[in-house]
């Protein structure tokens, strides 16, 4: 088997340069697809995550989804440190006609992946692989020709930083309270829940009753079965028991609740809208101890159902989050790494609270809709509405 002259990279047939180097090269007879070497873990070379790339799609041998590659990887190396979206920006990058590789320009050089439908990866073959678009071309030969700086500032949209795209959400859905009441307006004007979750509706409303009721006597309200079960209904009939999502049983459920009386009672005094930034810290350090010890969810995955339990459970203080909304409007995506979910938690909590703070929002906000039931849904309400209200203004325009 041929080796490059310039670095020593083991070449497989009909490559035209190197995959190490970019040396060119003079084809040779044999297979035409261009398959990178299997990176073995050498003491001299550690895996990385383009290296597991590669491995995952020689042993596939063909095109597969991003699915299929991300759990021959995970099964492969248990014990690597990737997470799935890095897994992704990397099938992306090393692909020669993906239509965003052009966010990832330190990875050209490498490229060596050919999308021939959305969402399935393969090695590229330049000899039947045509690319219509982009800077590899016929004119512009092998992946391997970085883009220049003058090319990349050419391209239509350049990539944004998660933290700056959310920075620029916040600013905007604080521009002013106007602005703010009209994202609650798109809420309940484009709402998608009204109409298919009309029980979510009504047993939220039926547990925001009850604890207004009985708030003054927050430690024994703790204590009543029905209470208990009424929540654990509504955050049931929010989403939380489908084929994607398994709550616990009712007896573990409520254990965990009780389990954490003493915090939540602690915290049951603050409201969102009267917090300091000494509160804050304090709020923060009590909602991580019972974001830790509850359990709603099966699975490792606990920030929704979490969200939504405190929620019921403390409706002044703290918001309900979900991935399609509220981590898309924060974070761009819906990914989130289990073991960063309490982070996350009580950043957007944080975050929550500075949207609160800058309005000065207050009782007097609350409106008629059926879930304008407290501060911190109604700032959910807005972030949705926000959301929902972008979605329709793209649409539109396209």
């Amino acid at each position: 088997m041929p080796f490059c002259p310039k670095c020593g990279f083991k070449l497989q047939a009909n490559d035209n340069f190197c995959f190490e180097c970019g040396n060119p090269l003079d084809p040779y007879k044999g297979n035409n697809i261009v398959r990178p070497k299997l990176t073995t873990n050498l003491a001299s070379k550690k895996i990385t995550c383009k290296d597991a790339v590669i491995n995952a799609i020689n042993e596939i041998k063909g095109d597969a989804s991003s699915n299929e590659i991300i759990n021959r990887i995970y099964t492969k190396y248990p014990n690597k440190p990737w997470k799935e979206n890095s897994i992704r920006c990397h099938l992306i990058g090393l692909s020669v006609n993906h239509p965003s590789a052009k966010h990832y320009p330190h990875l050209f050089k490498q490229a060596c992946l050919f999308t021939p439908a959305k969402g399935r990866f393969r090695f590229y073959n330049p000899e039947t692989d045509e690319i219509k678009n982009g800077v590899h071309t016929k004119s512009n030969p092998g992946p391997h020709r970085e883009m220049t700086i003058e090319e990349f500032d050419k391209l239509p949209m350049k990539r944004v930083s998660s933290s700056e795209r959310a920075i620029k959400k916040l600013t905007e859905l604080t521009s002013s309270k106007d602005f703010f009441n009209s994202c609650i307006k798109s809420f309940y004007d484009n709402n998608p829940f009204e109409s298919r979750f009309r029980e979510g509706i009504r047993n939220h409303q039926d547990v925001i009753r009850v604890y207004r009721h009985n708030q003054d006597d927050y430690r024994n309200l703790l204590d009543k079965e029905f209470f208990l079960e009424q929540v654990y209904n509504t955050v049931k009939s929010w989403g939380m028991n489908s084929r994607a999502a398994q709550m616990v049983d009712i007896k573990r459920f409520k254990e965990g609740i009780s389990s954490n009386k003493g915090l939540l009672y602690q915290l049951h005094k603050y409201h969102l809208n009267t917090l300091n930034e000494t509160d804050v810290n304090e709020v923060k350090k009590l909602l991580g101890t019972v974001f830790s010890n509850l359990r709603v969810m099966e699975g490792p995955s606990q920030l929704v159902g979490n969200s939504k339990t405190l929620h019921h459970l403390l409706p002044d203080l703290v918001p309900p989050m979900d991935r399609t909304y509220t981590l898309t409007f924060f974070y761009g995506n819906t990914n989130l790494n289990s073991d960063r979910e309490k982070e996350k938690f009580l950043e957007i909590f944080e975050n929550i609270y500075h949207i609160c703070l800058k309005l000065k929002l207050n009782e007097s906000d609350l409106g008629e809709g059926f879930f304008d039931t407290s501060i911190p849904k109604l700032i959910d309400n807005a972030i949705v509405g926000y959301m929902r209200d972008g979605v329709s203004r793209k649409s539109q325009k396209d």
